[in-house]
C-alpha cells in the first residue's frame, strides 16, 4: 500500500470519524433554543418516516427544509450532525504520528527497511 493510499483513507476515516449525531430535545418550547438555521438534523415523525434535512427556519410550531415543514406535534426525535472536536483532534494526532513512523521507518532509521 503506498503513502497516496494511507493519506486518502485516512481523509476519509476523518470525515466519517469527526461527525456525530447528538439528540435534541423535541419540547416545542425548547425547540426553537435548541436548532438553528441551516443545521443538518436527522427528523423522524410520529409515523416512524425519517428525514435527513437542512433547516431553513425552526420555530415553536414546525421545523421548515427545502422539502417542506414538520409540525412540532408530529416530530418524534431529532439528531443534530455535529463535529466532534476531541474525535478530530485524536485522529489528528494518530495521523501525524503515523506519517512521521512511515518517514522513519523509509529513512532506514533504527536498522528497519520498508518493503
Amino acid at each position: 500500500m503506498n503513502l497516496r493510499s494511507i493519506a486518502i483513507a485516512c481523509i476519509a476515516l476523518q470525515l466519517c470519524a469527526c461527525t456525530t449525531l447528538n439528540p435534541v430535545s423535541v419540547d416545542r418550547a425548547a425547540l426553537q433554543n435548541s436548532l438553528n438555521v441551516a443545521d443538518k438534523v436527522v427528523v423522524r415523525d410520529t409515523s416512524g418516516r425519517e428525514q435527513s434535512v437542512t433547516l431553513t427556519s425552526v420555530s415553536p410550531q414546525s421545523i421548515c427544509h427545502s422539502g417542506g415543514c414538520i409540525p412540532a406535534e408530529e416530530v418524534a426525535t431529532v439528531a443534530r450532525y455535529e463535529v466532534s472536536t476531541g474525535l478530530t483532534a485524536l485522529l489528528i494526532v494518530g495521523i501525524v504520528m503515523f506519517i512521521a513512523l512511515r518517514v522513519a521507518l523509509q529513512s532506514g532509521a533504527a536498522g528497519f527497511a520498508w518493503q
